[in-house]
């Protein structure tokens, strides 16, 4: 399997940690120095949304089936935008993990990987997060699920820069993706990819 991407070089300047979209269809990032981004197609640049940063320090942003915008914080924290305090408000969670990064699969549930490289799966009833181990051996940087996709595929960015697909259906592997870039983040739009290279670098699947 093979994923190539043209580099878009730096979005409106800014060097990037990851890009991910609202169900508005709105492109959004966080750059290198922490800061949340919004695209504004009007003028081809990107808004600093600074209003997100006070006294929160983002890795990345992810929005959940109702558009709600959940972030992870440089410290691992977790945390949910309250639209009507407009301030992060951080779940109360039994034995929480410090966190790279979370992503919500087609069904609208949450996954995260951790700072140790590993999966976890969120499980509501007990309020924690299910340790899915180590996909495939690999130790990862980044997960992502592509829309539409009834396999429940895990793509994976792996500590190395690397891409590989995990499928449930073959828990011992994962497979190696061959890519045109070294990617540290990935996200699917529709029927594009996104991907941050380790440069900060955006580039586009084609």
């Amino acid at each position: 399997m093979e994923m190539n991407f043209k580099d878009r070089g730096f979005l409106s300047t800014w060097h990037l940690n990851m890009v991910t979209f609202d169900r508005e269809d709105n492109l959004w990032c966080v750059g290198t120095s922490n800061n949340i981004g919004k695209w504004n197609s009007r003028t081809f640049g990107l808004v600093d949304k600074k209003e997100y940063n006070q006294s929160w320090d983002s890795k990345m942003i992810a929005f959940d089936k109702s558009n709600a915008m959940w972030g992870v914080g440089t410290k691992g924290n977790l945390a949910k935008w309250n639209t009507t305090t407009g301030a992060w408000e951080e779940p109360d969670i039994e034995k929480p993990w410090d966190l790279k990064m979370i992503a919500f699969d087609n069904t609208g549930e949450m996954w995260c990987v951790g700072t140790e490289g590993n999966v976890g799966k969120w499980n509501p009833i007990d309020n924690k997060w299910d340790d899915q181990g180590d996909l495939g051996g690999w130790k990862l940087d980044w997960i992502a699920f592509r829309p539409g996709d009834p396999r429940g595929d895990i793509y994976c960015v792996g500590t190395k820069g690397n891409l590989g697909l995990y499928d449930p259906k073959f828990p011992n592997d994962t497979f190696h993706i061959a890519s045109n870039f070294e990617c540290k983040s990935l996200y699917f739009h529709e029927i594009f990819g996104f991907c941050v290279g380790t440069e900060g670098n955006m580039g586009v699947s084609i």
